[in-house]
């Protein structure tokens, strides 16, 4: 049975919203260190420094772009003394929509972190990998390196470049325009029917093949990141295996950016009598509607979209053993926090009997620190900073087991900074 649809919805810009023109959109997820200079950001698994992220922007110690799933280790530009970590999860989960913070670039967000059927049996199996498949709005000016930033590597553009002629554009581009929502091959009232569908078809089957077989990471738009980027999402998502709803969720997602009014609902604009999503999930409602729609052009290759999926999802078992690791990593990050706490005690109870002189420098830092942060940290919760007293440790200790919680990401805090790894 089709499903029966009402009025699109009306949203309003998130008051803490960027402007970017004359519309609002929603800011991403952030983590404010409280330090308010630049930092440098590490993976850190199994109490191990891995690689500096180029991704996770931190130059006024506000980190952002953080991968859902991922512990990281933070140290001050310039002063390795002074660092901390965080965990990242979404809704106490692993796996969560990524927001990215790309600049002028609005409504972008990273594909990752959706649940897929890769084996078409009805039962999620896997989920779909981070920083491979991007989605947003056309580029603007000096915008190109935050993309590149985030390891995209190709630009696919899926609307008209003429609607933005002039616009910033990733050394490896490429056009494959598409017309939102009408991609029939059987549809008997719409002149460019046939031409519609290749058009789609032929978008998809290029990303899917840069990601499967050229390690492209893909960043995907037209001019505002709606409507026909809307189109090829829901399409190379349904390849993937995602299942209908979150498809559906996805999509609805510009719609709670504040950027566009864009509900699974959405009928079309009341000047025109376009074809909008609606039409779009009607037609191709389910999964394997969507493998049917594709497979019906003679040239698919059916390896293709196991491929695509193969280069883009992690197994369900892979990933529990990678949140078995994160759990065992954070609870030695905790017992390494009580022991600090503990040294701090005694060494302050230690201090009070032979004079008050490091306790009155302590508290004096403390008020410093705490008076200077308290309105920055207001929305990510309490986070208490101290001052060691024992004169022979350099820098500030920052109070640990601390949940900080901002629009759906839980940033979880385990920081020493007096010792290195």
């Amino acid at each position: 049975m089709k499903p029966s649809y009402g009025d699109a919805a009306t949203t309003t810009p998130n008051p803490t919203a960027w402007t970017n023109g004359s519309v609002d959109c929603s800011k991403p997820d952030e983590y404010d260190t409280l330090i308010g200079s630049a930092l440098n950001v590490y993976l850190y698994n199994n109490q191990t420094l891995g690689a500096q992220v180029t991704y996770a922007e931190a130059d006024d110690g506000v980190i952002r772009n953080l991968i859902p799933g991922n512990t990281y280790k933070w140290v001050k530009d310039g002063d390795s003394t002074v660092y901390g970590y965080v965990t990242v999860t979404s809704n106490g989960s692993d796996h969560g929509t990524r927001w990215v913070d790309t600049g002028q670039i609005r409504n972008t967000r990273d594909l990752g972190g959706l649940p897929a059927d890769t084996d078409d049996d009805g039962t999620v199996d896997a989920y779909v990998d981070y920083g491979r498949l991007f989605r947003g709005e056309k580029l603007w000016n000096e915008s190109a390196s935050e993309l590149t930033n985030l390891g995209i590597n190709k630009e696919y553009d899926v609307g008209n470049p003429s609607e933005y002629a002039g616009n910033t554009q990733l050394s490896d581009y490429q056009n494959d325009e598409v017309i939102h929502y009408n991609f029939d091959y059987n549809s008997g009232d719409e002149k460019n029917a046939s031409s519609n569908y290749m058009r789609a078809w032929n978008a998809v089957t290029d990303i899917m093949t840069d990601i499967a077989y050229n390690s492209k990471n893909i960043y995907f738009h037209c001019r505002v990141g709606a409507d026909r980027t809307g189109t090829v999402a829901y399409l190379l998502e349904g390849l993937l295996g995602v299942p209908d709803e979150e498809r559906y969720q996805e999509y609805e997602l510009t719609h709670l950016s504040g950027l566009f009014d864009r509900t699974r609902y959405y009928k079309q604009k009341t000047s025109s009598n376009n074809l909008k999503f609606v039409f779009m999930m009607g037609y191709v409602q389910t999964t394997q509607d969507i493998i049917d729609w594709y497979m019906h052009n003679p040239n698919a290759d059916s390896n293709l979209i196991d491929d695509f999926r193969a280069a883009m999802t992690t197994p369900i078992q892979s990933q529990q053993q990678q949140q078995q690791s994160s759990a065992q990593q954070n609870s030695s990050l905790q017992q390494a926090q009580s022991l600090m706490n503990s040294s701090a005690t005694s060494d302050a109870n230690g201090s009070s009997s032979t004079g008050d002189t490091n306790n009155t420098n302590a508290t004096t830092s403390n008020e410093t620190e705490g008076d200077a942060s308290a309105s920055k940290m207001e929305p990510l919760g309490v986070y208490e900073e101290t001052s060691e007293s024992n004169s022979n440790a350099a820098g500030l200790a920052i109070a640990a087991a601390v949940i900080a919680t901002a629009g759906g990401l839980t940033y979880a805090n385990a920081n020493n900074n007096n010792k290195e790894d």
